[in-house]
């Protein structure tokens, strides 16, 4: 894949929710959320990550730039 044509993601890993945006080499933005798995956060990062990129038939190899944040840690500061 070109790197003009890789998308870009973001995940935050919430409380309840993990939210992930993907926005694509024409600037479309998607967005969804996935429950957050306090369990085990790698997770919850996947299952947002694989929310974003199957509807899109991507696969991981076409995002050139990732964005991670998490609330969970700065609510627990809070």
């Amino acid at each position: 894949m070109e790197e003009q044509n890789l998308v870009r993601a973001g995940i935050d890993i919430g409380g309840t929710f993990t939210d992930a945006v993907l926005i694509d080499a024409d600037g479309a933005l998607t967005v969804t959320k996935v429950r957050t798995t306090p369990d085990d956060f790698a997770r919850g990062f996947l299952d947002g990550l694989e929310a974003l990129l199957e509807p899109a038939g991507l696969g991981p190899e076409a995002i050139g730039y990732l964005v991670h944040g998490t609330t969970v840690a700065t609510n627990a500061i809070v």
